[in-house]
């Protein structure tokens, strides 16, 4: 698919200098009809080191079906995109000038405050006031714009339908995952290598000393099978994060040298981010305690979330929200999005949650029947 039209979104990184994110909008297929009033406009974020042509795959994926259905489709390259973090990391010097500094303006905390409501502003400067908006956020994506949502970033746009793709405001992941959240890999790696930036799944070689040892030493059978790169690829990344995808249960046009393009530079200060989220089980600040140094919560801990959390109920009540639900998700375990969905509905808020039984995560947009299966749940969701 072509964009019909593509634009810079200038955020400011609280550094020196601005990161310019790219934003691409896909026009309904009848954008003078009435369906396509109605419908309006959904602005789509992927996760957390993958493009947002997650959504064009395959053969133009869910954009191409909403589209088809007279959807105004906007599609975000936010700052966690390789498209932005790759260049950065491997071709200019660490924004804030120094590598803690850009760390910080990498949380998912700091991406909610910045980038969701920048992007937003200017996806409603161009559809006009009047035009229905609908988001998605995939993944981290769900991440960052359920934390977006707490801080009463998102219903200024008039935002109705939020469908939160696997991720909200809970984190909970399978074993495997815990064992590596609980034994401080990504947080030993400034220390051991105060330059590295970022982790990138294609070039093992380049990982600082901690990731490598750990990774020789995870069970193989443990790991998807094969040779090719695509395959060595999908082995690292799971296990950075856990396995996404059955190479076997992808779309058949959907090939390894896509699959290649697809991912790039996980940035440490997300990696890092997301590590305390999931010891914690929920969303707050980047070292909010608990989670790194227990023992500045005192000998007693306090009742109830910790300082900086963002389990915040009454802004959600402004938007009609469904969490999207990968039964098999090896990255991410279901108990996240079932957490999300009960702690919704027991805020009065508007709640519903769609799961697709036999998808891991990126099957739910990859995969061979997502078009028939998958994407008419989240037509509906949109409205």
């Amino acid at each position: 698919m072509t964009p019909s039209e593509v634009h810079e979104v200038p955020v400011d990184p609280g550094g020196d200098r601005e990161l310019r994110l790219r934003l691409r909008r896909f026009s309904a297929a009848h954008p003078e009809s009435q369906a396509a009033r109605e419908r309006g406009a959904v602005v789509m974020f992927h996760g957390g080191n993958t493009l947002s042509d997650t959504f064009l795959l395959p053969d133009g994926g869910i954009t191409a079906y909403l589209c088809e259905r007279d959807f105004d489709v906007w599609l975000i390259d936010w700052r966690t995109s390789p498209f932005i973090v790759d260049p950065l990391v491997q071709k200019q010097p660490p924004l804030g000038q120094s590598e803690r500094a850009e760390r910080g303006l990498y949380t998912l905390a700091h991406a909610a405050r910045e980038d969701v409501p920048r992007v937003l502003g200017e996806v409603r400067r161009r559809i006009g006031e009047k035009t229905p908006l609908s988001v998605v956020g995939h993944c981290m994506g769900g991440g960052v714009m359920a934390i977006a949502v707490a801080l009463g970033l998102v219903a200024r746009f008039d935002v109705k339908n939020i469908v939160l793709s696997t991720m909200g405001l809970f984190y909970e992941v399978p074993w495997n995952g815990w064992m590596k959240a609980e034994d401080f890999i990504v947080e030993r790696i400034p220390y051991q290598d105060p330059r590295c930036r970022g982790i990138d799944p294609k070039k093992p070689d380049s990982w600082p000393a901690v990731m490598r040892k750990a990774c020789t030493r995870w069970p193989q059978a443990w790991m998807p099978p094969g040779t090719s790169p695509a395959a060595r690829m999908l082995q690292y990344i799971t296990f950075m994060f856990g396995q996404p995808y059955d190479r076997d249960a992808l779309h058949p046009s959907i090939s390894d040298a896509t699959l290649l393009g697809q991912f790039g530079t996980m940035h440490l200060g997300l990696f890092m981010h997301a590590a305390q989220l999931v010891r914690r089980g929920y969303a707050a600040e980047f070292d909010a305690p608990d989670v790194v140094d227990r023992p500045r919560l005192g000998s007693h801990r306090p009742a109830g979330p910790v300082p900086g959390h963002f389990l915040i109920p009454e802004p959600f009540r402004r938007h009609r929200m469904t969490m999207l639900v990968a039964a098999e998700n090896q990255l991410w375990h279901r108990d996240a999005m079932d957490l999300m969905h009960e702690w919704l509905r027991s805020h009065q808020v508007e709640s519903t949650k769609v799961v697709h039984a036999g998808y891991r995560i990126q099957e739910l947009f990859w995969g061979r029947r997502a078009r028939e299966e998958v994407y008419p749940g989240i037509l509906g969701a949109l409205g």
